[in-house]
Parts: structure tokens; sequence; C-alpha cells
């Protein structure tokens, strides 16, 4: 693999890793806002709670509207518990997601650099096919293809900190 052709992969590995990042600290965000809540409804007295539809004008209600009442304690143990777990569970479905797409760009780049011979509708096949019997990880690996050397799996205490 040429250095032009590494550098085009390491932009492409680049910016998956600037989506993860964006998406970690948005969720990071998310996270303290709900700590931030249940601190606040916690600790508020001024107000009995909150209705999922109280700022609705009635106009713009639909007649069969369904509003739920939450008291300041259900809105603690929800901010606490149920958000929190769809903020930690949408979290990794969307960081699996950025690392599936990510894999599958830099495959698609490595097919049209090294197979050129390949037509666009072989191309799509393959990378719609990349995860099934490891294709793309042995596509990386192989000698003949990506070249890529195999991770080796180093012991946790023979890790450093640099």
């Amino acid at each position: 693999m040429n250095q032009e052709t590494k550098n085009k992969a390491k932009e492409i590995l680049n910016i998956g890793i600037l989506q993860i990042v964006r998406n970690y600290t948005e969720n990071a965000l998310l996270i303290n806002a709900c700590f931030v809540c249940a601190d606040r409804y916690n600790n508020l007295t001024s107000t009995t709670g909150l209705s999922t539809n109280d700022g609705i004008p009635n106009q713009l209600r639909l007649d069969n509207e369904i509003d739920i009442q939450f008291s300041n304690k259900d809105l603690v143990e929800k901010y606490n518990g149920d958000v929190l777990t769809v903020i930690f569970k949408n979290y990794i479905v969307v960081s699996i997601s950025i690392v599936d797409a990510v894999l599958e760009e830099v495959y698609e780049f490595m097919l049209k650099t090294f197979e050129t011979d390949m037509s666009d509708s072989e191309l799509e096949k393959k990378v719609r096919s990349a995860w099934a019997n490891d294709s793309l990880i042995l596509y990386f690996v192989n000698e003949d293809k990506g070249n890529l050397k195999k991770l080796r799996v180093c012991k946790p205490n023979s890790l450093r900190l640099l």
C-alpha cells in the first residue's frame, strides 16, 4: 500500500474517530442533563411535577391526546433510571453504527483502489456483504489484498501509559 493510499485510509478513520468523539460528547451532555434535572426536581418544592401536554395550546392538541403527568418524585426516578438507560442504549447503537460505517467505507475504498476491474454492482454487493463470513476482516489481513497485520492481544499488565 503506497503512502497516498494509507493517507486516504487514515483520513476515513480520522473522520470516524471524530464522529465517535462527537457522539460521546453529546451523550455525556445528555447524561449530565439527566443528573441536573433529577437534582432540580428532587429539590424543587414550588411545582407538583410535569405534564407532557401542558405547554401545547388547545387548538394544536389532538382529540385523543394522552397527557402523562409526573410528580417530582417520578421525574427524579425517570431521570435517574429509564431516561439514562435510553441514552446508554442509543449511545451503544450509534457507536457501533459509526464503527460499522467507517470500516465499510475503508473496505470500499480499498476495493476501489486494489480491485480496479470490479464493476459498480460487484463493488456494491461486496460492501453490502462486508460482514458476512468475515469478508471485510479477511480482506484487510490478506497478504494479497489489504495486507494489514493481525492485532496482537496484549496482557493487561503489559500496557503502559505514555
